[in-house]
């Protein structure tokens, strides 16, 4: 069970790193491979879900401040 568990991960891992940055994502995957900590797999997957998600508030707020005209009074 344990080995089905890694290979879910670094299958998510893979696809939110091609997904994500594309080619230069997926050079780090070598360096993830290299664990068989489950907890390191988690916690790779975690911060790149976290990665996904500031982008896209970034991404969210620039699109939002484009049509923000300040005033002044």
């Amino acid at each position: 069970m344990a080995q089905g568990l890694q290979q879910g991960l670094l299958d998510d891992i893979r696809l939110a790193l091609e997904l994500r940055s594309g080619i230069d994502g997926l050079r780090l995957l070598p360096e993830i491979i290299k664990s068989d900590d489950i907890s390191v797999l988690k916690a790779a997957h975690e911060a790149i879900r976290l990665l996904r998600r500031q982008k896209s508030y970034a991404t969210s707020s620039a699109r939002h401040e484009q049509f923000f005209v300040p005033t002044t009074r």
